[in-house]
């Protein structure tokens, strides 16, 4: 139990450095403009992780096919 208390604090203190970075960078009513996009790529990367690599090489074909005009492909 101690020792998932501790790993418990090392993410939070982990959060708390990147909150912490940020301030400087950002306003706090900026927050929200950030961290939520970044938790929705975060979460697509997470649900999408399985078929990547499917994914890039679907893309290299089409890349490949076109040359040119990559639009051309999703019509």
């Amino acid at each position: 139990m101690a020792t998932r208390s501790a790993k418990i604090d090392q993410k939070a203190d982990l959060i708390w450095a990147i909150a912490d970075k940020l301030t400087g960078v950002y306003k706090p009513h900026e927050y929200g403009d950030v961290i939520l996009p970044l938790t929705v790529i975060r979460r697509f990367d997470c649900i999408l992780s399985d078929t990547k690599d499917a994914v890039l090489q679907k893309y290299d074909e089409v890349k490949n096919a076109n040359s040119g005009s990559s639009d051309h492909a999703f019509r």
